[in-house]
């Protein structure tokens, strides 16, 4: 008898404890499994492709460079998560101007457009750097198309310019919102060493 009373009292303690957890418990829990970098479907794709193990995306505030509290965030959980750091083998940056990537009738957007593409990606370079003094950082211009002469030779900026284009980024003639656009955006891929 005493010990179905021992056993009553643990289920009910079992049941009581179970049933008064709140929904802020339950908040945390999900916002530690969210922590991770976040990217879009078409960076994945093109991380997969590039046998990158890391991506993530950063978004930028309109006509800026510099990086927000966010971005530096965000990057410090990517390389946090490329452990070890010396096996990091090369980070690839790609970033955006205000506008999205020009079509093939574009061909690039303005000199203003391009250099803002490429003062996000000095930036998010030299933050890498800071992380990582050992890793090669890689930038690609997403202001521009390659030239002909990087397509006939399939340059590593074509062969990635192309893989967007196939997973299908919106370019500047096409804003269908088929995918999200990348305007404003970088992204970082972080390629492992084979061990």
């Amino acid at each position: 008898m005493r010990i179905k009373i021992q056993i009553a009292v643990i289920v009910a303690l079992v049941a009581f404890t179970a049933c008064s957890s709140t929904p802020e418990t339950a908040t945390k829990i999900v916002a530690v499994n969210n922590s991770q970098p976040k990217a879009s479907i078409e960076a994945k794709q093109v991380a997969a492709e590039q046998e990158a193990s890391k991506v993530t995306e950063i978004k930028f505030d309109e006509g800026q460079a510099a990086l927000t509290e966010a971005a530096r965030v965000n990057l410090d959980k990517l390389m946090g998560q490329a452990v070890p750091s010396d096996r990091v083998e090369e980070v690839i940056v790609l970033s955006w101007a205000d506008q999205e990537y020009p079509s093939v009738n574009t061909k690039k957007l303005s000199k203003a457009q391009q250099q803002l593409a490429k003062d996000r990606s000095k930036n998010i370079a030299d933050y890498l750097k800071k992380l990582n003094q050992k890793a090669s950082v890689k930038t690609h211009n997403m202001a521009a198309r390659p030239n002909a002469l990087s397509n006939l030779i399939k340059t590593k900026d074509a062969r990635l310019k192309k893989s967007l284009e196939v997973a299908g980024i919106p370019n500047s003639d096409n804003t269908n919102g088929k995918a999200p656009s990348k305007a404003g955006h970088a992204m970082v891929m972080v390629i492992m060493k084979e061990e």
